[in-house]
Order: C-alpha cells, then structure tokens, then sequence
C-alpha cells in the first residue's frame, strides 16, 4: 500500500505551510489556545494541498483477468479452429475463483464473444468471424480495451501467427505500454499436399504493338504434375502442361501484341490432389501506351458529327457514340484520355456523371462538355456530380434574386383518371389505349417536369375532384424527393371540378416574384362551374399563362378556350404516353429563358491555350445561360457577360464547358472554319493528361495494403522536394481512396493505401509545387486471392515476437494461461473528495475556538465558593466605634500584618460566566 499523486507538482505547495504558522504567530497572542489554533489552520491548508495533488490510495490486487484471443480464419482450417475452442474449454476449467476470463474470435476483424467476467460457457459459439483474412493487431486492440482496472492482466493468443493485416509488432509495443502480458499458443501444421501460384509479373507499361512476357511462379509442397492456363481479360491465351517440384517453380509465357488500354492478365493452376482451392490462381496487370484517344458522346445522332471531324482533321483519334454507349465501368472509360459531352442531358447518364466525375478528379482525365437545347439547366445539371465536375453552375443568377420559372401543375383526380381507358362525355365514350390509369400518367409526368427544373424554381401541384386539394404547394424546388413522395400520393376518385383546381393555382401565382409563372391543367372529364373570363383575366393581368391537355377526349371545347385566354398551348392526349411527353414539352419551352437566341460575337475576357492561334471570333447566333463557379477561368463572354468558353483545374484532370452548340443551329458561322477545328482540337488537347517522365511509380502489395513510392525528380534532374503529393486509387469496385504522400527522402514520397479487395486497382499520381501540378503516368496493380491462403504453416516466429516484446512466453498446458506470476497491480482509492471534506470540517472548528475561546478553562464551582467564603469573612467583623481600640488577644500577641491575598496561581472571577455577569450589573447601573 502507497499513496500515490495524480498531480505530484502541486506539493510544491506544502512550503507555504510555514509561512501559514508564521502568520498566524503573530496575529494571536501566545497562548496554549493560539498555538491550538495555528495547528488547525496548518492542518487544513495542508489537506487542502494533498487534495490538489491527487492523492490516492495504492492498494496491491492479485487478481489476475485474461482476454483470450482465438484465430477462426481460413489458414487454420476447420480442424485447427476447433481445436483452438477445445483448449481454451480445458483452460477455463483451470481457472481460480477469483479469476476474470473473456473471449474474442478474430478472422478479418475481432468480435466479442464473451466479455470479461467470470469463465462462461463455450458449448455453442455465437460469433461468426470473417475467415478470409487474419488481423491480429485488431484482435490485441479490442483485447485492451476490455481489460477491467484494478486487475492483472494476460492474453493469451491462440493462432498459427499468419497475420495479414496491419502491424503485428506495434500491436504487441501497444500492449506492453498498457501493462498486458501477451502469452501465445501456437496451433497449425505445415500444410502438405498444396499447389499455389505465388506471383504473376507482367510489365506495368509497355508501348502499343510491343510484345512481352509474364512470369508466373507456382510454389507446391511436393512434386506432382498440373497444368497452367493464362488468361488476358478473360480470355486464354496460353495453356501448357507442368512438372511441379517442390518450393517454387517460375514459368515464362509470351504475349504478343494487346490493344492499348489496361489490360488485366489471370493466371491458373489446376493439380490433383490440392488441399486449398482459393489459393490457385493469381493476377498480373498492364498498361498498354498509345496516342490520346477520345470518346466523343453525342445525345442525339448528328450532333457530334461536326466536332468529330474537327478532331480527325487535326490527327486526334476520336470515336463517336451515342451517349447510351458510354462505358459504365471505370477501367472501360480509362481507355480513353477525355470525354466529350455533345448535348447530353444528365438523366441519359444512368449514374448521372458520377463516373466522369471520378474519371476526372481521381485519375486525372479530361472533359469537354458541349451546349445545346439538352445541356446545363435544360439538361438538368443542378447539383450533380456532372456539374461538380464543370467550372460552369447550371443556375442561371438573377440579379435580383428572383426565381427564373414558376409553375404550378393541375391535375384532375376525379374517379374517370382512375381508369386508364375510358373518358366519358355528352357523345359517348373515347377510346385511349394504355395500360396504367390516366392519373398515374399524370403523376409521373408532373414529377419528370419537377426533375427538369433547378432548386431556384417555384413547383406547385394541385389535385382536383368537387373540390381542389394541394399536393405541393407553389415554393422553390429545393427537395424535389419530397415532391415525388406527394405527388405519388395522389389516388382517383369523385366528381370534377376543374374551375377549383385552376383558381387555386391561378391565386397561388399572383405573389410569385418569378419573371415566368405557368400554368399546366391537365382533365379528362367536363365541369362549366364557374366564372373562367373573369379568372383568366386576373391571369393575363398578373403576367400567368394557362396550357391545357385534354387526356381521352375531356372538356375539348373549354380547355381550348382556356389554353387561347391563357396566353398557353392546348393539347389533346389521345394515348397515355403522350402525357409525359407534353408536360415536358411545356417545361422545357416555360426554360427557355436560359437560352439566349441572338447574334453576337464573344469577346476574349481571359488569355486561354483554348484560343491560342485564333486570328479572329466568328459570332455565335445562340448559348445556354450559366453562370461561373469562383476558380474558373472564362476565355469568351457573351455581350451579356455570361460564359461562352471556361475551364478549369479539377482535381486531378481538368474540364472546359462551351454553352454553344456544336452543330448549325448556334454555330453555323463556325463549322468548316480553321477557327472551329482549332477551337475543339486546343480544348480537347488542353484536357488531355500530360504524363511526366520524371516521376516514377514503384507498388509494392502485403498485408492487405499497398504501399506506393514516388520519386520525383526536377528537369533539370534535381530531386523535387517539398511538394505537395497525392495518390488516388481506385479499387475494383470503384471505390476511390485518396492519401497524402509524405516524403520520406530526397525526391522521394511515400503512401500506404488499404487494398485488400481481390481484383485491379487503378492509381494516379500527381505532385503540386512551383504553381503547377505535375501527373505520373497513370499505372495500377492487381491483387489476386487474399494473402489467408498463402501460408503453408504457422508462423512461430512472429508469435514468439509478439510474446517477447510483452515479457510472454508460448505456453502448452491450458492452466498455464492462470499461472499467477505478474506483478501485482496497485488499484487506486481516490482520496481527494475525503481530503477536501475534512479540510473544511476544520474549518468551523477553528473559528470557534478563536472567536468563542472554547479554549478558556472553566473555574470549578469549589473553587468560586470558597473564594466567596474568603470575602465574607474579611468584611464581617464590625468597625470600632470613635475613640475605641478593638484588639484580639491574637492581635496583642502578634504585630499586625497585611490583608492575605489569594495566591496569585489562583484566578479571581476570570470565567467567561463570571465576566457576563459583571458586565451585566455595571449596565444596569449605568441607566437605575
């Protein structure tokens, strides 16, 4: 037992406790009650001081906790794990009764099985463990953390020692800085009768038409026979008989000429007899150099015609698709060195360009968006990761910050558009093919609208049967999966009143600020409620336009009337389908105000290598309004101020946006120009990534992790210093994980990035200093089956390290998991709280015998009495009378002596009681 200081610094303070009996010497007078006093305050102050310090109370416990640590992975087989369970059983049963026991299963990732408590039962585990990789460090970690204080602490590791994930050995130093023993058990056998393929070495890069050769090497435990396969992109391209000895066994395959790109290569080997299946193949990987080639993706045939030419004439290898031809897999994509975007609205990419956007940032590519009547806000850009990728905003910023569109959809609701055929009127029925009821036609064309606009656009829906309900009610779009929860909602049923619905969106318009407000009533039954002249001349009066559509036949005769006092368009449906088609329509035409339709010619505001070599700007009869994000960078501006030509950094890669089309109906003053070939050739060639030479990427894979080393070198050879490096991997199943490289040396960064999912990773370097930003060629690695299937046996010297560092040992027997030989832990009772409470306990106490004088001692009454007796009897004896001598015969005998005095050790009247007293008589006096 000891005690112990959480803060040993604040005992510095003790020295003042002299200079606290110092002065309190002097303030009291030196009595026995005063030095009293001075104590208690010295007691206090130094109570005080011992609980600013901590103090605790160290008491040595012998009770001893142990977290066991069972390996359920792959390498130790079905066999090994159940012998592990068998023996920590044996151990529990070992255990003393004061003892703590826990359990852990571990595989991929550690999970509690038991927690730290009394031994439990182990007849049925519930913890089910990934098995298809071992991390060891993880499992330490968690082990840790279970630990309760105030108790010894022991784990025991039950493994073969094949670990493949993370740090072993600082695992091991983590549990040696928290006070934990690590003992170890090593289970496994040397695994016989095993053919694996150890490696598969191909070129990182090789140039376009070169051929080469793949190493393979296959390791067996014994000589047997097999047979190898290699194949490219999951094709064979090699297959041969082997002989296989035992250890390793290298093979040389030749390949010839690939096509340019990534090109992944699998290598198989099939033997009789083999104990590990997962283990049997493995994976290489290539990338084929060759010319930039260019993906140019047009939304509707023809449009890209013209810029494809362009890009031929200038010796660019460019292919033309249509835009539902896109690769949907980021290796497919990487082929190509940028994309070009021809009037492609963002619904026709199915991911809504989130794969361009990866594309570009991560692996440093390029992107060329083009305009035209399906692109940026006609497209349907806002907020997605396409126009996260664009130096260009698809919101068209009003100056005033009014909302550019307001709209309000009305949609009958009466019981006939439940039905998806019949619309009953005065002459009968009308037939209108389809399948799906009228208003869930409608539904579905109101929501297609809503996707059309921006999120500083108004969107109402307004429901109708006899009366009008609001579904939506008119506000700006800015959650438009909110719009189409309630505008699914909507169910048919009851009668039809059309002049309801319409007056309520009408009314709901008149204080919209948007410089469009419209109108789209869509009906299939007959209502001529209503005052609809005097309605529609409120309408035309607060700037509102009304367009109809008459679904199978409905009300033909008013809605027109409606459509031509409205200022809009009337439509007839006669098939379900044309619904979703008109309502769009109305959308896109009530849009048009991002398009700006005139004659102009772009004014260069910016210095681009875009517009390098332009003699002269040909005009331009037309563009999609946008507006420029911050760090862009605008070439051409349209009398309007609004871009035409932006770029800009992203990333990795870059990206230029043009708001004009590229085909005659805006830029038929350009096509066929030397201007328009230079245009799109320097936009496509400024996109295009430039690998530098002077970076060289070296992977290395272990340990379900790949550590990437840079080594950077300046044109003049020097070694680059001090940038700012990073790395890009993408794994895969498209994940992205970026990672900062920390230069370890001269020229030289290094990164580790977590890549344990089996298959090809694809990675990008760059390196920013000096104002720019300098790309490694883009290369990548493959990892094949996980590194759980490699081992052949345990791997005792890694246990014993681990063991070593923590002062363990590798123990056999089960009891030997409690044997009591740690030192004892000092558990701590924190003394702080009883400290402070007594302090101020003293307190109190102090004051009292220094403003009462508790101190004083009380006179015995025997005392008081007999002092009174003495006095009675002095004054008793009578005076003499005039001229009379009164003598005792004792006075004859003796000379006459003076009155006895009390002796001056005995006080007189000094009491407390006796002063009160006395005080109390000359009061009384003072006022008789």
């Amino acid at each position: 037992m000891r005690l112990l200081f959480s803060e040993p610094r604040a005992l510095l303070l003790l020295f003042l406790v002299p200079l606290v009996v110092l002065l309190g010497v002097r303030a009291l007078s030196r009595t026995r009650r005063s030095g009293f006093i001075i104590g208690l305050r010295s007691v206090a102050v130094v109570l005080l001081i011992l609980a600013l310090a901590g103090t605790a109370l160290g008491l040595p416990e012998r009770d001893l906790s142990v977290v066991f640590l069972v390996d359920a992975s792959d390498s130790l087989g079905s066999t090994g794990r159940t012998g592990a369970v068998d023996w920590v059983r044996e151990s529990y049963e070992s255990a003393g009764g004061a003892d703590k026991a826990g359990l852990v299963l571990f595989g991929k990732e550690p999970l509690v099985e038991q927690d730290v408590g009394a031994p439990g039962d182990l007849s049925q585990l519930l913890s089910r463990p990934d098995a298809t990789a071992t991390d060891i460090p993880a499992a330490i970690r968690l082990a840790i953390a279970l630990f309760p204080e105030g108790t010894q602490k022991r784990i025991v590791l039950v493994s073969d020692g094949n670990n493949n994930v993370g740090d072993i050995e600082e695992a091991a130093r983590l549990a040696e800085t928290a006070g934990v023993q690590i003992q170890t058990h090593t289970l496994g056998a040397e695994l016989q009768g095993d053919v694996l393929v150890e490696s598969v070495q191909a070129p990182p890069r090789v140039r376009a038409g070169e051929g080469f050769e793949i190493e393979v090497t296959v390791r067996s435990t014994e000589a047997r026979s097999g047979t190898l396969e290699v194949l490219g992109d999951g094709r064979v391209i090699a297959q041969r008989p082997v002989d296989l000895e035992p250890g390793a066994n290298s093979f040389v395959v030749a390949v010839g000429k690939q096509a340019r790109g990534f090109r992944r290569w699998r290598a198989r080997v099939i033997a009789g007899g083999d104990t590990v299946a997962q283990n049997n193949q493995g994976d290489g990987f290539t990338y084929v150099e060759s010319p930039p080639r260019v993906l140019v993706a047009e939304g509707e045939a023809g449009e890209g015609r013209n810029l494809r030419a362009a890009l031929k004439a200038t010796d660019l290898d460019a292919t033309l698709i249509n835009v539902s031809a896109l690769p949907t897999s980021l290796t497919a994509l990487s082929e190509y060195s940028a994309v070009v975007l021809v009037d492609v609205p963002l619904a026709a990419l199915p991911d809504q360009g989130k794969l361009l956007q990866t594309y570009v940032r991560d692996l440093g590519r390029g992107l060329v968006a083009v305009g035209g009547e399906d692109s940026y806000a006609l497209g349907n850009y806002f907020d997605s990761p396409l126009e996260a990728t664009l130096p260009l905003d698809s919101r068209l910023k009003n100056k005033r910050e009014e909302p550019a569109v307001a709209m309000v959809m009305v949609i009958d609701k009466s019981g006939s558009m439940a039905a998806s055929h019949t619309g009953e009127g005065p002459d009968g029925s009308f037939q209108a093919p389809g399948s799906a009821p009228k208003v869930d036609v409608a539904k579905a064309a109101a929501i297609q609208s809503a996707e059309l606009l921006g999120p500083d656009d108004e969107f109402g829906v307004v429901a109708f049967d006899t009366a009008a309900r609001w579904v939506v009610r008119t506000a700006p779009l800015t959650d438009k999966a909110d719009v189409s929860n309630r505008v699914a909602g909507i169910q048919g049923g009851g009668g039809t009143n059309i002049y309801s619905g319409l007056a309520e969106a009408i009314e709901s318009l008149k204080s919209s600020k948007a410089s469009i407000k419209h109108v789209i009533l869509l009906t299939d039954g007959w209502s001529n409620v209503g005052d609809y002249d005097k309605l529609l001349g409120e309408a035309r009066a607060n700037g509102i336009t009304v367009s109809t559509v008459s679904a199978a036949g409905g009300s033909p005769e008013l809605l027109r009337s409606v459509a031509q006092k409205g200022n809009g368009t009337f439509y007839v449906a006669n098939n379900n389908a044309d619904i979703p088609k008109i309502f769009v329509k109305e959308t896109k035409t009530r849009l048009r105000r991002y398009i700006q339709e005139k004659e102009f010619v772009p004014t260069i505001t910016a210095p681009s290598p875009v517009l390098k070599g332009l003699t002269s700007v040909p005009s331009l009869l037309g563009y999609v309004g946008t507006t420029p994000k911050s760090t862009a960078s605008v070439a051409l501006s349209s009398t309007e101020r609004d871009p035409v030509l932006a770029q800009w950094q992203y990333g990795l890669g870059r990206s230029v946006a043009w708001t004009s089309d590229a085909k005659a109906r805006w830029s038929r003053n350009w096509i066929g120009t030397q201007e328009y070939a230079r245009l799109w050739s320097q936009s496509v060639g400024w996109v295009l990534a430039r690998p530098s030479e002077n970076l060289q990427v070296q992977i290395a894979h272990a340990n379900g992790e790949a550590t990437v080393e840079v080594d950077a070198l300046r044109p003049d050879g020097a070694y680059l210093n001090g940038a700012r490096a990073t790395v890009g991997v993408v794994s895969p199943s498209g994940k992205v994980t970026e990672a900062p490289l920390t230069q370890t040396a001269p020229g030289r960064y290094v990164a580790k990035v977590p890549a344990s999912e089996p298959g090809s990773y694809i990675t990008s370097v760059s390196l920013a200093g000096a104002g720019q930003v300098t790309q490694a060629p883009t290369t990548g690695f493959a990892v094949g089956y996980s590194p759980e299937y490699r081992a052949l046996g345990p791997n005792k010297a890694a246990l014993a390290g681990v063991a070593r560092t923590t002062g363990g040992r590798e123990i056999a027997p089960p009891e030997e998991a409690w044997t009591h030989d740690l030192a004892a832990v000092l558990s701590t009772r924190s003394l702080t709280w009883p400290l402070m409470l007594f302090a101020l306990l003293l307190l109190p106490v102090e004051v009292a015998f220094r403003r009462l004088k508790l101190g004083a001692l009380p006179v015995p009454p025997a005392v008081v009495r007999r002092r009174a007796a003495t006095s009675q009897t002095t004054s008793s004896v009578a005076p003499p009378t005039s001229g009379e001598t009164v003598r005792s015969p004792l006075a004859e005998a003796a000379p006459v002596s003076e009155p006895v005095k009390p002796p001056p050790d005995e006080p007189q009247e000094d009491d407390a009681l006796t002063r009160l007293r006395s005080a109390k008589r000359r009061a009384g006096k003072r006022y008789q």
